[in-house]
């Protein structure tokens, strides 16, 4: 089986795959086994650099796990030596304290193997969509070397067109170009070329009838470029600022919507602007740390406090002693602070890299905005040449008619001219 590759598609090819791809991965999974959905996947390679924004590290993993086991850790010692003080309860049942500490660590091993599934499958999944947008700009790349085939075929049909007729008439054949400036040029050329045509007609009765059909078709074709490029000049400008999208929207006030999201000057979008990770999220970031470090202190406390309770309960006199000494006290308040900024970093750094993910899609998803365009451009130059080369075909055909007759017209002319004679 032949190794998949985009360069093997063609056009209407890649134009179907991109609109699957577009759908995203659940609905590839739908149409693809598992190996293909690997191979497709791969098409989309992604770069050691995106790897390192989007992929999950051991800093997120461990913060992540740490808040987790410290909840369920201090939730449950916490619930029963609070339980045991209400109810009061034997603290010191070493039965109690067994089955408590059973529970803790099944349920530290239970949630805390799903917590760490769980970052993987979301570490794998931001990878996904990574490759899925970058297997779309690589589509939009392959689709514009398409389009540029077609354009070459087009230009290489027009400068035949031109050069058949231009060679028979000793005359140097002109290239057909792509700039504005260019352009003129070429137009000038063919005009001289036509008017030379005409020079030749200019004793025949259909001169007039062929200068009117050439002025016509000329006007055509420097109508078509002028639009052209028109549309490709706002195409590759920059993003509109505020006041001229506004005045813009003035100008299609009375117009219907759609008429304003067809126009040119609109279709390069505005690069959206990325504030930084803490002015865009102040009000969460404040909403979500004060509670993840308050209960985060409160909950060192379960173990400053119930720690030296649980050892005394159980007849640990001179443990207690130690736990509960000035010095002692102090180093485990320190500790439990350095935990609590732990908790809280854990929580900023793993909020920091969801957005941070998100934030690297967004830019490439900008970048495959900006190969959109490039087609759009592309598409507009093969519409140009489309309609350039119909015209010129149509004008090449009638001067061969008109030359036909015109010769046939003097051959008859000088037939008669003989005979009188």
């Amino acid at each position: 089986m032949a190794k998949l590759s985009l360069s093997n598609l063609d056009l209407i090819e890649l134009q179907v795959f991109l609109e699957h791809i577009r759908l995203g991965p659940d609905h590839v999974k739908l149409l693809l086994n598992k190996k293909q959905f690997s191979e497709v996947i791969e098409l989309g390679y992604i770069t050691l650099q995106q790897l390192k924004e989007v992929k999950t590290d051991k800093n997120e993993k461990f913060g992540n796990l740490a808040l987790v086991l410290n909840t369920i850790i201090t939730g449950s010692f916490g619930a029963w030596m609070g339980l045991s003080g209400s109810m009061e309860l034997d603290l010191g049942s070493p039965v109690i304290f067994v089955t408590i500490t059973l529970v803790t660590c099944l349920l530290c091993g239970a949630i805390g193997y799903n917590k760490y599934q769980l970052i993987k499958e979301q570490s794998a999944n931001a990878i996904k969509q990574q490759k899925f947008a970058n297997l779309e700009i690589n589509i939009l790349s392959r689709i514009q070397v398409e389009l540029q085939k077609k354009i070459y075929k087009l230009e290489g049909d027009l400068y035949r067109a031109v050069e058949d007729e231009v060679v028979k008439h000793n005359q140097k054949p002109t290239k057909f170009v792509r700039t504005e400036e260019d352009s003129e040029v070429w137009l000038q050329e063919l005009s001289n070329f036509m008017q030379q045509r005409l020079e030749e007609v200019s004793s025949s009765s259909i001169n007039d009838i062929l200068k009117k059909e050439w002025e016509t078709s000329y006007k055509k074709i420097k109508k078509i470029l002028q639009t052209h490029f028109e549309f490709i000049n706002q195409l590759s400008s920059d993003p509109l600022k505020q006041h001229e999208r506004e005045k813009i929207k003035k100008r299609h006030k009375s117009s219907s919507g759609l008429e304003l999201l067809i126009d040119p000057a609109l279709s390069v979008p505005e690069e959206p602007h990325l504030p930084s990770w803490i002015d865009k999220n102040k009000r969460a970031i404040i909403v979500n740390l004060a509670p993840t470090l308050l209960g985060g202190f409160g909950s060192m406390f379960v173990f400053v406090g119930g720690i030296p309770d649980i050892a005394q309960a159980f007849g640990c006199e001179e443990c207690y002693a130690f736990l509960t000494h000035f010095y002692a006290r102090l180093v485990e308040i320190g500790l439990a602070i350095l935990i609590t900024f732990y908790f809280g970093f854990a929580h900023l750094y793993s909020s920091r890299k969801s957005a941070q993910r998100a934030g690297y899609l967004t830019k490439t998803k900008q970048s495959i905005t900006n190969q959109e365009t490039a087609i759009l451009a592309k598409n507009a130059q093969v519409k140009m040449l489309y309609k350039i080369k119909y015209i010129l075909s149509g004008m090449f055909s009638n001067t061969r008619i008109w030359s036909f007759e015109t010769s046939l017209a003097q051959t008859n002319d000088h037939s008669i001219l003989s005979e009188k004679r």
